[in-house]
């Protein structure tokens, strides 16, 4: 099981907070959150504290909730989830960003993530678990009172579950796979000069996260070749797909992209 570790530092009247990938809130009252979750436990203390436990989807992963609330409203929620794949990883950064949210990643060891937002997040993950902080911004003294914006309504674009594979212009669709075509590449295969010259060559498998008009958001390789990757991740950043329509609906999908090297 993962940990997952929401924590919040609540400024008295302050608005409701959501927690990414739930339908918790931060600052949220002891009652609503019961209400939320059909929860029936003890009311809160003379303090106002409280605990609660309860099953809770966190980015559609299922997991086990412990919240905790301070002057009766939600302060701390920590979750134990299924570890993620790295699709799902790449789905909730790609949520964070839709979310308005705003950050970078540093990969070493493990993913180490810092968003910024209506709240602060910090994530990092490996291949054994995924720990994510998230808590108010600190308020700022030295700044200038500005009047709320409203809310942007939020609008989810589906994301295809099932991972398609790619066909390169002038390439044939393989047999009994789900595939997408590949328009054009705006980027020329380019070979490596030291690779060429001693030899290296093969296939570098890619996976795309590719946008509802076409084109790609997002790449990771999969299969490497260390003296290959960066030209073949430099040719799959510059594809454009044929959008994908579910529904009706233009929809967000990964894919599978095969980029051969081969020396004459």
């Amino acid at each position: 099981m993962t940990v997952l570790v929401l924590a919040a530092a609540l400024a008295l009247g302050s608005p409701p907070v959501s927690i990414p990938g739930t339908n918790l809130k931060l600052g949220q009252s002891l009652g609503a959150i019961d209400s939320v979750l059909g929860l029936h436990g003890a009311p809160a203390d003379a303090r106002g504290h409280a605990q609660r436990q309860s099953r809770v989807r966190f980015f559609g992963l299922e997991g086990d909730a412990s919240l905790d609330f301070a002057d009766a409203v939600l302060e701390t929620a920590s979750f134990d989830v299924a570890t993620p794949s790295s699709h799902t990883l790449d789905y909730i950064a790609d949520q964070m960003r839709r979310s308005g949210y705003r950050g970078g990643c540093i990969e070493k060891q493990s993913l180490s993530c810092e968003w910024s937002g209506a709240a602060s997040v910090t994530l990092t993950a490996n291949d054994q678990h995924l720990t994510a902080r998230v808590r108010r911004p600190e308020p700022d003294a030295n700044a200038t009172p500005v009047p709320a914006a409203p809310a942007p309504v939020a609008t989810e674009t589906p994301l295809l579950t099932d991972t398609l594979d790619a066909v390169l212009p002038g390439g044939t669709a393989p047999a009994g796979l789900r595939t997408v075509p590949v328009k054009r590449l705006d980027v020329e295969m380019r070979y490596p000069p030291a690779a060429h010259s001693a030899g290296v060559q093969g296939v570098v498998r890619v996976l795309v996260l590719v946008d509802t008009d076409g084109a790609v958001s997002g790449a990771r390789v999969l299969k490497s070749i260390p003296e290959l990757d960066a030209a073949a991740l430099e040719v799959a950043h510059g594809a454009h797909f044929e959008p994908v329509v579910v529904d009706g609906k233009p929809s967000r999908f990964y894919a599978r992209l095969v980029i051969p090297f081969t020396v004459h």
